[in-house]
């Protein structure tokens, strides 16, 4: 019976330089996402107030009802569009951030700072270091023996099983270490870093709910003016 059973949840020991290399590039995708997508929203609603200008002409023509009725559509599906174009950077850039958190796990060369920081491993009772790796790193087992051989001089054993996670044993001890949890935590870091996309969303609705406040009041404010110069006019 193991008599301790340890789970990590962080990187023992471990501040590679491909993590540190991951969170630049993702900081850097991130701003250019977040420089595309204000872009993009600054274009809609500057198209937004041009095609409301053009519906506030026609509407001195066809009667204020009717093209107060289409701009507040048409600014209405300005928003929808900002909602959507929100979603969809935030999106990717979460699909971007797990893919590059994936290649860094897909480096084995990690499995060294792993038994590096465990304690265990720096006393040789003389007794194999097992290790139970996913069956998917199978292919990689030379450069895991490698890696795991710079930290640990006694013998070795790796075994693979269908499992998502990784498994040190060593003598009535263990470790279990489970990249899928790191990589959520290191997305969570990386997506906090990026703090104006967390706000864009936010400003987004705003701005067109603005816009279409500001239009509709000023439409309905000039009807009335209309109105009350022709009964002044009557």
């Amino acid at each position: 019976m193991l008599d301790s059973l340890r789970c990590e949840n962080a990187l023992p020991g471990l501040d590679p330089v491909q993590v540190r290399a991951a969170e630049r590039a993702l900081a850097r995708h991130c701003q250019a996402l977040e420089q595309q997508a204000r872009q993009a929203a600054k274009q809609q609603v500057a198209e937004a107030h041009k095609h409301a200008h053009a519906v506030r002409e026609a509407a001195r023509q066809q009667g204020y009802a009717e093209g107060v009725l289409h701009a507040a559509q048409d600014l209405a599906d300005a928003l929808l569009q900002s909602q959507r174009l929100a979603e969809q950077v935030r999106r990717e850039l979460i699909e971007t951030t797990r893919g590059l958190l994936r290649e860094v796990f897909g480096q084995v060369e990690w499995l060294e700072a792993l038994v590096d920081g465990w304690p265990a491993a720096a006393v040789d009772i003389g007794q194999p270091l097992q290790l139970q790796a996913p069956l998917h790193s199978k292919g990689a087992h030379a450069r895991i023996v490698r890696a795991m051989g710079r930290q640990w001089q006694g013998e070795l054993q790796v075994d693979y099983q269908q499992q998502s996670h990784y498994r040190l044993h060593l003598g009535e001890l263990a470790l279990e270490f489970h990249p899928e949890v790191i990589e959520v935590q290191l997305a969570e870091r990386v997506l906090m870093r990026c703090d104006g996309l967390a706000r864009l969303d936010t400003q987004l609705d705003h701005a067109a709910r603005v816009t279409l406040a500001d239009s509709l009041q000023r439409w309905l404010a000039t009807s009335e003016q209309s109105e009350e110069a022709s009964q002044d006019a009557s």
